[in-house]
């Protein structure tokens, strides 16, 4: 159940990061259609914002899933004792 539970959480980790992607992207767009110096300084802070926020989520999807490999791979080695 718990393993069903994180692969839920990974699956909208996912989506999370895709939805954070297209909005910077938004972002881009709205500033250089009507680019002014505050658009510019706010979509700088938007952009790191949002990047640490990836980066950090990333890692921890990455991280969940390393664990239930070595998980998977401990239940293997178990089974074949």
């Amino acid at each position: 159940r718990l393993e069903k539970l994180q692969d839920a959480k990974n699956g909208l980790s996912g989506y999370v990061l895709l939805s954070l992607e297209i909005l910077i992207v938004a972002d881009i767009i709205e500033t250089i259609v009507k680019p002014t110096l505050e658009d510019i300084v706010r979509l700088a802070a938007i952009v790191a914002i949002r990047t640490v926020i990836s980066y950090f989520l990333n890692k921890e999807i990455h991280a969940a899933e390393t664990g239930k490999q070595r998980r998977l791979t401990e239940n293997e080695e178990n089974d074949n004792e």
